[in-house]
């Protein structure tokens, strides 16, 4: 964060002018820098409740699973039950050939069901966030200082010519108003 300028009190009227512009850009330098710490910690805090709460997801994962196979046995019992008659009628599968098939679709259904919570506990992917997180704040930061250390230079050059040229124009407006006020101050000789 840059270093804020404070408005000198006793400055010519450009000076003050410019030191309170500079002043309100130091003001939204410090102000983004607040807003930023704001959003890095809450976020490292979102991070380690993810992580507290990653113990808690796989009970209830566990638990979800074997309501899962649950459901899938009281399926495969009543789609044999009513296969039974079928299959009399129909000798084409057997009881082994529709029990495997079932037991594929048990495994591939869980699977799909299952997989994305599994891969969502295994990744650090809250760890990734905050590191590109602080990458992007550091990254923002370091172009800010850049954009405000510009502003600066860019102001103090301005200010520097409209003193310059505001010398140039009072100097001669005060040798002919005030040709005698040369004399009316007492000289040091």
């Amino acid at each position: 964060m840059t270093v804020v300028n404070k408005i000198e009190k006793n400055g010519s009227f450009i000076d003050q002018l410019w030191n309170q512009s500079i002043q309100m850009i130091d003001d939204w330098d410090e102000g983004e820098y607040f807003r930023e710490e704001v959003l890095l910690q809450s976020s490292k805090q979102l991070a380690e409740n993810v992580k507290q709460n990653q113990t808690n997801a796989k009970e209830l994962i566990n638990q979800f699973k074997k309501e899962l196979f649950k459901w899938e046995e009281m399926s495969r019992e009543q789609l044999l039950t009513s296969n039974t008659v079928l299959h009399n009628l129909i000798l084409i599968n057997s009881f082994e050939e529709i029990n495997n098939q079932v037991d594929q679709i048990k495994n591939l259904s869980s699977e799909l069901l299952i997989s994305p919570l599994n891969n969502l506990l295994k990744g650090n992917y809250s760890d990734s966030i905050i590191n590109t997180l602080d990458n992007y704040i550091e990254k923002r930061r370091n172009y800010r200082n850049f954009y405000v250390k510009n502003i600066k230079e860019t102001f103090s050059i301005i200010k520097k010519n409209q003193i310059t040229f505001l010398n140039f124009l009072t100097n001669p407006i005060e040798n002919v108003f005030f040709p005698f006020n040369k004399y009316m101050v007492p000289s040091n000789e």
